[in-house]
């Protein structure tokens, strides 16, 4: 197990608690049980899930400092068993936590509302680690024609702040902001498929959220930022989406920042990028428009001003087609 330290103490789910794991019993108490065990020892204590489907009717709530929930990879899963709409793990002015090798809310047929959900009570410090972990996203088909635009669920980072501090060290799924640009976030790899979704109205945007690695497959779009919000992103990787992004303004007081590069960007229809009255900087570059489709539309609408800034571009076999408002 990542982490363990010689003198950590490791708590297993099924041994020490009785949970079963068969994604039928409800393993709601056995988890909760764990999980508060391991926040009342602390030092690098592990709770930890082996392979199996663990049920859970209630939220999971997650808080303290200086351990870790800790499964054997994507066989480890939590799912949901109660009324729809329910959030499974509601993480809460963690300290030094770790969530890792674990699948949480990854079947789509599972009707809750979210899958892991952050938030801060603004009166402590905050950090944690999610190091391979698997929640929500677009099922993977490139052949389909179906259209996946399901914004919920998913790892939900909501009202973080400036004292937050959020490490994603490996995602598959969702990634969700939610007025938490006062807090710094860094994501090292979010993996095929999951879309990238910023939003929120508060004005608190101190802080800093960036992506390293990026592979978007199939997600409608791969990258969503409203409300005027900002993202970079050094290795964003877009092939099959029906549009790489969309971006808008909603009429927040505030300018963003958008920087994208990136190796590909292929999209299944003309459009690539579509700009709705969003205020500041898109940069794109270095990256490669591929072969398919011939065109790739980029429109921008709205009176706010943007600066749009394409360099160091390679166009396999297609060409750009920029349509823009006067500002």
């Amino acid at each position: 197990h990542s982490g363990i330290l010689e003198d950590s103490l490791l708590l297993d789910a099924r041994q020490d608690f009785n949970a079963v794991g068969d994604g039928k019993a409800d393993d709601t108490e056995a988890l909760q049980n764990m999980i508060d065990a391991a926040r009342n020892a602390g030092k690098q204590t592990i709770a930890y899930l082996p392979v199996g489907t663990y049920r859970v009717t209630q939220t999971l709530n997650i808080s303290g400092a200086d351990w870790q929930l800790q499964g054997s990879g994507e066989q480890s899963k939590i799912e949901w068993g109660g009324p729809a709409g329910g959030t499974i793990i509601h993480v809460r002015d963690p300290q030094r936590l770790t969530i890792s090798f674990l699948s949480v809310g990854s079947i789509p047929h599972f009707k809750n509302g979210e899958d892991i959900l952050q938030t801060s009570s603004g009166t402590i410090p905050s950090s944690i680690t999610y190091d391979k972990i698997r929640v929500y996203g677009p099922p993977y088909n490139p052949r389909s024609k179906a259209t996946y635009d399901y914004d919920a669920r998913g790892l939900h980072l909501k009202e973080l702040q400036p004292s937050d501090q959020v490490l994603i060290t490996y995602i598959t799924g969702n990634l969700h902001l939610n007025d938490s640009a006062a807090a710094t976030i860094l994501c090292n790899i979010s993996f095929n498929t999951g879309k990238v979704i910023v939003e929120g109205k508060s004005l608190q945007r101190q802080g800093f959220f960036g992506i390293q690695t990026k592979l978007g497959v199939v997600e409608n779009p791969s990258i969503i930022v409203r409300d005027n919000h900002s993202l970079i992103a050094t290795d964003y990787y877009v092939e099959s989406s029906p549009v790489f992004g969309r971006f808008a303004g909603n009429q927040v007081p505030a300018t963003g920042r958008i920087t994208l590069q990136g190796p590909k960007a292929s999209t299944r229809t003309d459009t690539m990028f579509e700009f709705d009255d969003y205020a500041g900087e898109f940069t794109f570059g270095p990256q490669q428009f591929f072969i398919s489709p011939p065109v790739a539309r980029i429109t921008q609408q709205g009176n706010q001003p943007l600066s749009m800034l394409f360099y160091a571009s390679f166009f396999y076999n297609m060409t750009l087609d920029i349509s823009t408002s006067s500002n």
